[in-house]
């Protein structure tokens, strides 16, 4: 594998540790501070914090589907050692 190949790999896992992890926690985070502040309030649960919540849950997994799939191409392109496509 050449030094290019490990690059990319590299920045796959930094990506998918983002995706996975910090972006979701971001969101979960968010959602509860949005509900928190609205029962402190004194407002009555309103359940489109959490369609919210779901809703960009997903973004987040069809966003990680177009990264994984351009990160094979740019892992099939760099190991393929053809870097002029």
């Amino acid at each position: 594998m050449n030094e290019r190949a490990k690059s990319v790999r590299r920045s796959w896992r930094q990506s998918r540790i983002f995706a996975i992890y910090l972006f979701p926690a971001a969101i979960l985070l968010i959602s509860a501070i949005n509900i928190w502040t609205d029962h402190q309030e004194g407002r009555p649960f309103n359940p489109t914090h959490l369609y919210a919540l779901v809703g960009f849950i997903a973004f987040d997994g069809v966003l990680f589907g177009f990264m994984w799939i351009i990160y094979r191409l740019v892992l099939g392109v760099v190991s393929s050692g053809n870097e002029k496509l």
